[in-house]
Formats: structure tokens, sequence, C-alpha cells
């Protein structure tokens, strides 16, 4: 289970990969991401990965010490850029944050 949700700037959950360093799943409200979320783990699990979200819990290796909610989400972005380009993370970047 090498994924994690997070929070757009929409307000908006999102699933990331770190298999694929993409978002898989995204624009999802809590209640789709938590059903998403039950097909591969137990309902208790499930709930404290979108809590983790919901939070902006920050993963073990982010540098980012800001509150704004957002941290997950230039986490993820960050990743795409250094795996897919620049491009790539503009292009995720303008797509979500509608």
């Amino acid at each position: 289970m090498s994924f994690r949700y997070l929070k757009q700037p929409n307000g908006k959950l999102a699933c990331f990969s770190d298999i694929v360093d993409d978002f898989t799943i995204y624009n999802m409200t809590e209640e789709q991401a938590l059903e998403d979320a039950r097909k591969d783990m137990g309902e208790d699990a499930a709930r404290a990965k979108i809590d983790r979200a919901l939070r902006d819990e920050p993963p073990p290796w982010s540098q980012d010490t800001a509150t704004d909610g957002l941290r997950r989400w230039r986490d993820a972005l960050e990743m795409i850029a250094g795996v897919h380009g620049d491009a790539r993370r503009d292009e995720r970047e303008r797509m979500l944050s509608r």
C-alpha cells in the first residue's frame, strides 16, 4: 500500500501513488476517499488514512513546516517534478487546484 491521500487546494481529496509517483484519483469527497481506501484495508485503517490527509499530517521525510493544510500537496508536487519533470508538476497543479 504505497499510497496516501491529501487535500487539494480546491478542498477535495486526492490519492497519490508512491509507485507511479503521481495522482491516481482526485477531486474526491471525504466519503469517496474513504470508500476508495476501504478497498485495500479495513474500516479503522481507512479512516485513519483519511484523517491523516484531513489533518495534513506530513510524511516522515517532509521538511515542510507550514501549517496551511497543503504540506502533503506540495510534497506530492515535488515528487512529481523530481520523477516526471516540471511540466507534469505544473500540469497537475493547474488541473487539481480548481
